[in-house]
C-alpha cells in the first residue's frame, strides 16, 4: 500500500515580515533582487527594508546607479501583512531609477519595498538621506 501525504497548507495572516533590515540615514544599501520572492507589489522579485526614526522627519530615497527599472513603494506596517502604502515611485530619478521623500513619525516603523518595474529584477542601490526633522509635516 502507498501512503500520500499532502504538503503543509500555507501559513494564514498574519504572516512574518520578509525584512533584509534596516535602512541608515546617509548609508547606501545595496543587494540584488535577481531570483527574489513577490509577496507584495508588484510581479517581480522584492527586498524590504525598514526604517524608523526617534524624531519624526522626512526620508529621501533614491535608487540612482541601480542596473534596472526599480520601483519604490513605501509602507506604514509590514507590506506583506496588509500595511498601508503611503508613496510610490517608478522613474523620477537618474532616467528610469526611482525617488520617494516622505515623513516618516517619530517610534513608528517603516517599510521600503524595492522592486522592479513590469517584472524587472537586478542590482540596486539604496541612498537614504535627508532625515530633516520637523515638528510635524507642512499641511
Amino acid at each position: 500500500a502507498r501512503s500520500h501525504t499532502s504538503p503543509p497548507p500555507p501559513p494564514s495572516p498574519p504572516y512574518a515580515c520578509q525584512v533584509r533590515g534596516p535602512l541608515s540615514c546617509d548609508s547606501p544599501t545595496t543587494g540584488n533582487t535577481n531570483g527574489a520572492p513577490n509577496n507584495a507589489g508588484g510581479s517581480s522579485g522584492e527586498h524590504v527594508y525598514t526604517i524608523e526614526m526617534a524624531v519624526g522627519g522626512y526620508v529621501e530615497f533614491d535608487t540612482c546607479g541601480s542596473d534596472y527599472d526599480t520601483y519604490l513603494r513605501l509602507y506604514d506596517g509590514c507590506p506583506e501583512d496588509g500595511g498601508l502604502e503611503v508613496a510610490d515611485d517608478d522613474d523620477s530619478s537618474c532616467g528610469y531609477d526611482s525617488f520617494i521623500s516622505h515623513f516618516v513619525p517619530a517610534g513608528r516603523t517603516y517599510y521600503l519595498l524595492i522592486e522592479g518595474y513590469s517584472g524587472d529584477e537586478g542590482s540596486y542601490t539604496i541612498a537614504t538621506s535627508g532625515c530633516t526633522t520637523w515638528p510635524s509635516p507642512p499641511a
